[in-house]
């Protein structure tokens, strides 16, 4: 299978959830909520319940990161796809878009084509993008859309594409900010078990 076609067959959600296989969601929305924040230490007056519940939540979190090298072979293919931009293929699915509302009635249908293929090269829509936007367009629309209806759903796939690209750059810091809050909360649960809520020496209450 080519990496078009490869592209073609998965929506960004899929792959996703091929990531990780518990939540299709959960990967990105994992590196987005711990990055996202600025402290994640904790207090000696932190409840213990609280402690023991972020800790084992940490600890969950931090087994589920994926490794790196398993993250780029998975998408290496996508990468592959999302790199080429080309006149031939953009004649071809502008031409089979068209040609997908027999019953359309465009007042100058050249003039739209011409428009419609200058504005996707113009834009660098890559073919795999132009591929996924062609199809949705297909399944779920009535008619004819306007150029820049064709365009903000290009945008869209390749915003939501271009998100799950970023993951494997990010899970190194993500994982040191997992191992630093997974410390953290161990340090603090040991020393309030051990002294209760009492401010470690040298801390001020």
């Amino acid at each position: 299978m080519s990496e078009l076609a490869l592209l073609g067959n998965i929506r960004p959600e899929e792959c996703l959830a091929r990531l990780q296989s518990r939540n299709s969601n959960f990967l990105s929305d994992l590196l987005h909520r711990i990055n996202a924040r600025e402290d994640l230490s904790f207090t000696w007056y932190t409840p213990v319940p609280r402690l023991q519940q972020a800790l084992e939540a940490n600890r969950r979190n931090l087994d589920a990161l994926p490794d790196e090298a398993d993250i780029e072979q998975l998408l290496e293919p996508v990468r592959k796809a999302l790199s080429t931009c080309s006149e031939k293929a953009v004649r071809r699915y502008a031409a089979q878009l068209i040609g997908s509302f027999p019953n359309a009635s465009l007042t100058d249908p050249e003039t739209y084509m011409a428009a419609l293929v200058f504005d996707l090269l113009d834009c660098k829509i890559p073919d795999a993008i132009l591929l996924l936007t062609c199809q949705e367009i297909r399944r779920t629309s009535r008619f004819v859309p306007t150029i820049s209806e064709v365009l903000q759903m290009a945008q869209r796939y390749s915003d939501q594409w271009h998100e799950i690209l970023a993951i494997p750059s990010a899970l190194p810091r993500t994982r040191e900010r997992l191992q630093y809050a997974v410390r953290c909360a161990e340090q603090t649960l040991e020393h309030v078990l051990e002294h209760g809520h009492k401010p470690p020496e040298g801390t001020r209450a």
